[in-house]
């Protein structure tokens, strides 16, 4: 009889456990009731690390797509680098081509699919996409593209209050808050919209994650609040 494949399990298996956006699950109780390794464990909440790491960049910056955690989309990769197409195409094909020294048909041909970029080149286009995230610089690149953007401007303009949505598995602190939903703030004072770009700024996935926690603790129902999941996440109109 040939070996039983060991069972493939993600970030949903893990919500009765603990929260896998904040790194805070019990691996010894998920491994045992889930019967799956503790390295599958670690490795469903490591995905949901570099899952959300996206989820915040798309989310501050606008770039639907951007790929700066999972690194494994090339279109994704270049948007969140160098963004839109002046014509709204997926990926600015030109900046792209100026930064990595080739044509800007060839940037296209990239972000198709047509054709795949070389090491070097997959190389330097994921180490710049890591960093876009990974680096103070970077993120204070990815706030200032919001802060200059019709939707930033909106929300943090004087006396502006604005909605923050959130989707994924989430809830009241000690209910039972593994439950896939999309919430709404109430509107949030642009003062809290600012502190939220500063705690990403400083404090990466992490601090933002925290800071996010506390305005739906004050901003939502009124009560502690509690994170498992993050799929999707946004500031302003939704979509």
């Amino acid at each position: 009889m040939a070996p039983r494949r060991p069972r493939k399990i993600n970030s949903s298996h893990l919500v009765d456990y603990g929260s896998p956006a904040n790194r805070d699950v019990n691996i010894d109780a998920a491994s045992k009731a889930l019967r799956v390794s503790k390295t599958a464990v670690r490795k469903a909440m490591r995905q949901e690390v570099v899952s959300l790491r996206s989820v915040i960049y798309r989310g501050i910056t606008g770039r639907r797509d951007a790929d700066v955690g999972e690194l494994t989309n090339v279109m994704g990769m270049l948007q969140a680098v160098y963004g839109y197409g002046p014509r709204g195409s997926k990926v600015n094909a030109k900046a792209a081509a100026e930064a990595l020294n080739v044509s800007a048909a060839t940037v296209r041909r990239w972000a198709n699919g047509s054709q795949q970029p070389s090491p070097d080149h997959l190389k330097a286009i994921k180490t710049a996409a890591r960093q876009a995230a990974s680096t103070k610089a970077g993120r204070r690149a990815a706030t200032a593209i919001f802060r200059n953007s019709d939707r930033g401007r909106k929300a943090l303009a004087g006396g502006a209050r604005t909605r923050i949505h959130i989707s994924g598995y989430q809830g009241p602190e000690n209910y039972a808050w593994e439950r896939d939903r999309d919430v709404s703030s109430d509107p949030v004072p642009a003062a809290e919209i600012e502190a939220l770009l500063r705690a990403y700024e400083e404090g990466g996935d992490r601090g933002f994650l925290a800071y996010l926690t506390d305005i739906m603790n004050r901003w939502y129902l009124g009560e502690p609040w509690e994170f498992a999941t993050i799929s999707e996440f946004w500031i302003g109109d939704w979509r």
